[in-house]
């Protein structure tokens, strides 16, 4: 959790109960876009995932190296990208996908270059996540 801009005041506004006056902070300054520069997409997977996360993320323009978490994007809105991904590409993304490719760019080149032709979503395949077992003996030493 990165705060998107930091505001800084001479000091904090109360309410008479002495509570953080919400109302009475100002706005931050801050641009909704990050400083990236803006590289147009390449092929049509990455144009029509800028479009999708245009659409989602109500941000524009959105080129192949934007951050979809640099621009605001959550889990809340991570499920519904991955929805629409599903819906307008034909492809079931696991949620885990957009946060281990986060880029128009690195995601695009986790799509299959066919869509599929029986009208079912192709699935990507997850990754194995590799499992460590950890035991105790009897008096509760531990066992690697």
């Amino acid at each position: 959790m990165v705060p998107q801009g930091i505001v800084r005041l001479d000091r904090i506004p109360l309410t008479v109960n002495g509570k953080l006056d919400h109302a009475a902070l100002p706005p931050p300054d801050i641009d909704a876009t990050p400083a990236v520069p803006f590289v147009a997409p390449q092929g049509a997977h990455e144009e029509r995932l800028c479009a999708l996360w245009e659409e989602v993320l109500e941000v524009r323009p959105i080129g192949r190296r934007h951050n979809f978490f640099d621009l605001g994007g959550h889990s809340l809105l991570a499920t519904r990208l991955v929805s629409r991904v599903r819906d307008e590409l034909g492809v079931a993304l696991p949620l885990r996908t957009l946060f281990e490719a986060p880029t128009v760019a690195a995601l695009a080149a986790l799509l299959p270059d066919q869509p599929p032709t029986d009208g079912a979503p192709s699935a990507i395949p997850k990754r194995r996540r590799q499992t460590h077992q950890v035991t105790f003996t009897e008096e509760g030493e531990l066992i690697d």
